[in-house]
């Protein structure tokens, strides 16, 4: 070991035991000045942390040292205490340094008068002369950041803070910092909340055609620029479904809200039940939720896949495909008293104002299982005319396929087909391509 690194690392040690002692304490039964005197530490630094903060949350740290050896630079030795590092968030430390002043008046960066102007850069090279008693400031420069843009052609409101603000296409939305060499995003976490749009999705470029797979990895050149990434955002808010587990939720909740379907979604025979439909679902381009399951089972009432479609809802560019649908209906004691059932693909009422726009049900295998004295009431005598939809128009009426296509231009159903089977003999069928 070097003579230069055996006398540092004793200056060190002593240095370290010097930071534990608050003057005008007591160390044992001296006091602070003859703990002092007694071990020759004649030498004080003050190290100013200049807008950091050291591990013991304090802003600033007095250290004693004995004359001829060096001083701790802290933030760069390697002391092995927690108690003598220091940082500042998005910040690295640059040097030590002598504050500037003017008339004896120390120079500030900031109105607060916060943040010390720093000058010449201390040498830690150097050995401490006798009685040496001196201030150093942190110098502190911008660390590698992580900025954050708005992707797109739209601007949007954003928070900040108690306040909001508008972002135009291309600005800076926030910034975050690095943690150690790489920082993980939570891709579907937005980077900062805003009033009037939702957030879809991280790039690495402002056209939006590569994806941000969540890893920013911080450069090791110096002097590297920012790393940048971009958001898109999208007008209204909505909650966006990217994947089944977010499919399954939407269809549990379907009474109200908006959803945003961001790309496909294969289900996975993932079973659902919707008893009414009343929300916005879109897409900006046609998207498909492919292999759901629907499975129940009762003794009256009405079945469908969509349930109740209200009057709010709004469906446009969705196609819904390979749905499983399975119903089992008790059957009943007497034929005088029949257990009475509608069955539909689609939904089993309307109500006026709901609206579709290119909006496609296919690939829908509907297997009804009815016990004895089962009557599936708009299924009467074999007719297979008003399988697909239902819309309650008087008492005891509904439209027919037909006159719902005509009315609900927007929804088309294909290759799809019904089964009905009483005591595992198939008495109904009907199909559409």
């Amino acid at each position: 070991m070097k003579t230069k690194t055996k006398i540092k690392l004793i200056t060190i040690l002593i240095a370290v035991l010097a930071c534990t002692l608050i003057a005008g304490c007591q160390v044992g039964r001296e006091t602070y000045q003859q703990y002092v005197d007694r071990n020759n530490l004649s030498c004080h630094i003050t190290y100013y942390a200049n807008g950091g903060l050291f591990e013991t949350r304090q802003n600033k740290k007095e250290v004693y040292y004995k004359p001829d050896t060096y001083a701790i630079n802290i933030g760069v030795d390697d002391l092995g205490s927690s108690d003598v590092e220091v940082h500042r968030d998005g910040y690295v430390l640059k040097n030590w340094c002598y504050a500037l002043s003017e008339n004896g008046n120390l120079v500030y960066e900031d109105a607060e008068k916060t943040i010390v102007k720093t000058g010449s850069a201390f040498d830690f090279t150097k050995k401490l002369s006798a009685s040496t008693e001196i201030s150093l400031y942190a110098t502190w420069v911008l660390d590698v950041q992580i900025e954050i843009h708005l992707a797109g052609q739209n601007s949007v409101t954003v928070k900040d803070g108690e306040t909001t603000k508008t972002v135009a296409p291309g600005e800076e939305l926030t910034r975050k910092t690095f943690g150690k060499a790489t920082q993980i995003f939570i891709t579907d976490s937005a980077p900062v909340e805003s009033t009037d749009s939702t957030f879809l999705q991280y790039f690495t470029d402002a056209e939006c055609t590569n994806a941000f797979d969540g890893l920013a990895v911080k450069p090791t050149e110096e002097n590297a620029p920012n790393v940048v990434i971009y958001a898109q955002y999208m007008s209204g808010i909505y909650t966006v479904v990217k994947n089944k587990t977010q499919a399954v939720k939407m269809f549990s909740s379907m009474g109200s809200g908006k959803y945003y379907i961001y790309n496909d979604i294969d289900m996975e025979d993932s079973r659902i039940s919707i008893a009414r439909t009343n929300c916005t679902i879109e897409s900006k381009e046609n998207v498909t939720i492919s292999n759901l399951v629907v499975n129940s089972q009762g003794s009256s009432g009405s079945y469908s896949v969509f349930g109740v479609i209200g009057s709010k809802a709004d469906i446009k560019n969705i196609t819904f495909a390979n749905i499983k649908v399975t119903y089992s209906i008790r059957g009943a004691n007497s034929a005088s008293r029949p257990n009475i059932v509608n069955i539909y693909a689609v939904c089993h009422d309307i109500e006026d104002g709901a609206k579709f726009e290119n909006v496609v049900i296919k690939n829908v295998e509907m297997t009804v299982t009815a016990g004895e004295n089962v009557q599936i009431t708009n299924m009467l005598g074999n007719k297979t005319d008003n399988w697909l939809f239902g819309k309650q128009v008087s008492e005891g009426q509904t439209y027919t396929d037909a006159q719902f296509k005509e009315t609900y231009g927007g929804l088309t159903v294909e290759s799809s087909s019904i089964t009905v089977t009483v005591n595992s003999v198939p008495v109904i069928s009907a199909s559409v391509q």
